[in-house]
């Protein structure tokens, strides 16, 4: 089987291969376990090496992809309507120190913030890998907490029109964007959009704590000063963008 992945995905990362076997072997195990189907070797083998071709793709440089024409955005943050609840999510790489990481915060139609996270993850990822991550842990953290029509903004134009593509555009990272896309249904509405770096200073923040290397999260009780002050920001440029 190691052989077989390293041949076809021209992967030669022993560490990557064995890894990636693992992980389908386990999943493999789970489909059989709880949803009574059965994988063959050769499937958990094709699947090894679509992932190993995925993780090679992330690993190297990726050229960014050429920038399609977007209606204006706003230039501050937007509550959302009533009983929808917002989540803004960023990425964050560092690439001298070899770490990555996300931030996600959540707040109602009053801007007040529900909960907040700052998720380190192991080891370097390219930007792009990182911003489809952060969404990720935004769509599962949201079906955790049991929200029902959610909102999830964020910074990076490409991840965010993957999304609304149903994950298919990017190859780097479409694991991570099929996860996303398998999510969804969990909610009565969702939503994906595009915004400014100056709608998401919150959840940018957060990423560039998430590069201390520990994982911080909050509900319900209260928050930063750092966080409290920048969500009253956002909430005086959004009554000043509605008036």
């Amino acid at each position: 089987m190691v052989q077989s992945v390293r041949n076809s995905s021209g992967v030669d990362d022993l560490h990557a291969i064995l890894a990636t076997l693992c992980w389908m072997l386990w999943k493999g195990r789970n489909i059989a376990y709880f949803d009574k189907k059965f994988w063959t070797c050769s499937t958990t083998v094709e699947k090894a090496i679509t992932l190993c071709e995925e993780f090679k793709a992330a690993t190297e440089t990726v050229h960014a992809l050429p920038r399609l024409s977007t209606p204006p955005h706003p230039s501050s943050w937007l509550p959302p309507p009533p009983n929808v609840i917002k989540l803004n999510v960023d990425g964050a790489v560092n690439k001298k120190n070899g770490i990555s990481g996300a931030g996600i915060v959540a707040r109602n139609h009053l801007g007040e913030i529900l909960g907040s996270i700052s998720i380190p993850f192991l080891g370097f990822l390219l930007p792009r890998s990182t911003e489809a991550l952060a969404f990720r842990e935004a769509l599962i953290t949201a079906a955790i907490r049991g929200f029902s029509e959610i909102i999830v903004e964020g910074d990076s134009l490409q991840v965010v029109q993957a999304l609304i593509q149903d994950g298919k555009s990017l190859s780097d990272c479409s694991s991570i964007l099929a996860d996303c896309v398998e999510l969804i249904p969990l909610f009565s509405s969702c939503s994906f959009i595009h915004v400014k770096r100056s709608c998401n200073r919150i959840a940018h923040s957060l990423a560039k704590q998430s590069l201390l290397g520990a994982k911080l999260e909050c509900w319900g009780g209260p928050v930063s000063q750092h966080l409290a002050s920048l969500a009253r920001d956002d909430i005086q440029s959004s009554d000043c963008s509605l008036s």
